[in-house]
């Protein structure tokens, strides 16, 4: 399994209750969370990332503010 973290941090680091998108890939799927903290706001089961569902998550991780 392979992780991708995504957030708007200024600074190195993640913080708990940063927003961000996290991306494990498995072997033929993705599960992809928006989540800050312990909070899940968003969470799917994909066979691509060239999935709408995931730009919209970007798009809406792009609209929170800067940390």
């Amino acid at each position: 399994m392979h992780t991708l973290i995504i957030s708007r941090l200024v600074n190195f680091g993640l913080r708990k209750d940063q927003k961000h998108i996290k991306i494990d890939a498995y072997k033929s799927r993705f599960e992809v969370i928006l989540r800050d903290g312990e909070k899940v706001y968003r969470q799917y089961m994909l066979d691509t990332l060239d999935d709408i569902r995931l730009a919209k998550l970007l798009k809406t991780l792009k609209d929170t503010l800067l940390d």
